[in-house]
């Protein structure tokens, strides 16, 4: 099972007892554009996502420009390639082609473990800009990656899909899905 929360006023959260064991800084430029010379532009919300190709290195996520970036890295933590997610690129346009700027693709994400049951890492990514049932109702976005990064398949769970209004009623301004968090490593019951 997913669990996805709304924004709600008033909550906090702390977080305490983290230890840096390693880390490193990515250059930018690895995906055709400087983000550091571009104003309000930059790559957020970085997570790891497992060893998504097999070659004993875990794969890390990041998401800027309304797209999510799959970046495969080396062992000295040095981007090697990336593929990135949008409506557009990364496959994930033959799922759902309409995501657009202002569904705000890649607001939150988080690594779910494999779901498919295929021995690739899948992903959790919230937009919670979506207008499914109102402006900024916001939606999440379970995507099957393959190897590459790639999707391979994608399932939308917002107010109109993915069978949420059996259960709850989204409103317009709820931005669901803007703090996703998994604790998921295997198949589930999405």
């Amino acid at each position: 099972m997913v669990v996805v929360g709304l924004c709600l006023p008033g909550a906090a959260a702390s977080c305490t007892n983290f230890t840096v064991s390693s880390a490193a800084r990515l250059n930018h430029t690895w995906l055709g554009r400087d983000y550091n010379a571009t104003s309000g532009a930059g790559l957020r919300g970085g997570i790891a996502l497992g060893d998504l190709n097999g070659d004993g290195v875990e794969e890390m996520c990041f998401f800027g420009d309304s797209s999510v970036y799959v970046a495969f890295m080396d062992d000295e933590r040095q981007v090697q390639h990336a593929t990135r997610l949008s409506g557009s690129s990364g496959g994930l346009g033959a799922y759902y082609p309409g995501i657009g700027p202002s569904d705000a693709f890649g607001a939150s994400l988080a690594a779910l473990g494999d779901q498919n049951g295929d021995g690739v890492g899948d992903l959790l990514v919230a937009a919670i800009g979506d207008g499914d049932g109102g402006s900024n109702c916001g939606a999440v976005y379970v995507i099957f990656l393959e190897p590459n990064g790639f999707a391979k398949g994608a399932q939308k769970i917002s107010a109109l899909e993915g069978g949420l209004s059996s259960v709850y009623t989204l409103k317009a301004g709820d931005r669901f899905g803007h703090q996703v968090r998994c604790g998921l490593t295997g198949p589930s019951s999405i």
